[in-house]
């Protein structure tokens, strides 16, 4: 019986072992964790010199490059569009202004209910009891090219706020709009090869792991530690 409780304590350790050994063969999936793991096991297998037909310790090195240069990108790309979205921003708050002195001239010109008639024209849309420029980013790009449309139309060039301001604020808001239109499709290209770099380190150091326990079948876990596959509990 005592020699049986043995026996049974002996099993469940090894489970413990055996599951923890199955635990730690599964990669991170954190970018972050798979760069330092990556960094940690090419030296030793380069100094190894222990072949992988389809891919050498090199081709690991060019790949973790790709997507640690894939995570600045992406840090910087993030950092851009949230530069140029507040621009956009700025942009549409100062119009408040501009725009009441664009009503004033127009009630002036035209009286109070006449002028309301033109407020579609000059890109407001009507919202409650205001006339207001629409707050999505396309469409308040075409506001600002009838807002010109009608400053030439009734001739309020040479004026403050007048033509000229206007069409200013159009180009840069349209300049601005593109840029931030160019950085997010870089952002998403940047995106694809991070992944694609992500996916060939994952399956590089599976095969490394797979080499790991041909060329040490009795030693294979203490070989991984010593390469960087675990990470050291201190």
């Amino acid at each position: 019986m005592f020699n049986g409780s043995l026996q049974k304590i002996d099993e469940q350790n090894a489970s413990q072992v055996n599951s923890k050994v199955r635990r730690k063969k599964n990669l991170s999936n954190s970018i972050l964790e798979l760069i330092a793991t990556a960094k940690r096991v090419e030296p030793h297998w380069r100094a190894s010199g222990a072949p992988i037909i389809w891919v050498k310790p090199v081709d690991l090195n060019n790949e973790i490059s790709v997507l640690e240069n894939s995570e600045v990108l992406k840090a910087y790309e993030y950092t851009s569009k949230k530069t140029l979205s507040i621009q956009l921003t700025d942009i549409r708050n100062n119009t408040k202004e501009p725009s009441a002195t664009i009503k004033s001239i127009l009630r002036t010109k035209f009286g109070f209910e006449m002028s309301k008639g033109i407020y579609p024209e000059c890109g407001y849309e009507h919202k409650g009891n205001s006339y207001v420029f629409p707050t999505d980013r396309e469409k308040f790009l075409k506001s600002l090219n009838m807002m010109v449309a009608v400053c030439e139309k009734y001739g309020f060039e040479g004026m403050v706020h007048g033509t000229e301001h206007w069409i200013a604020q159009r180009d840069l808001y349209q300049s601005i709009l593109e840029q931030s239109g160019v950085k997010t499709g870089k952002v998403s290209q940047g995106s694809k090869e991070k992944l694609n770099s992500k996916l060939k380190i994952q399956r590089i150091l599976k095969s490394i792991l797979k080499m790991i326990e041909m060329n040490y079948p009795d030693d294979h876990v203490k070989v991984k530690r010593e390469w960087g596959f675990y990470k050291e509990n201190n």
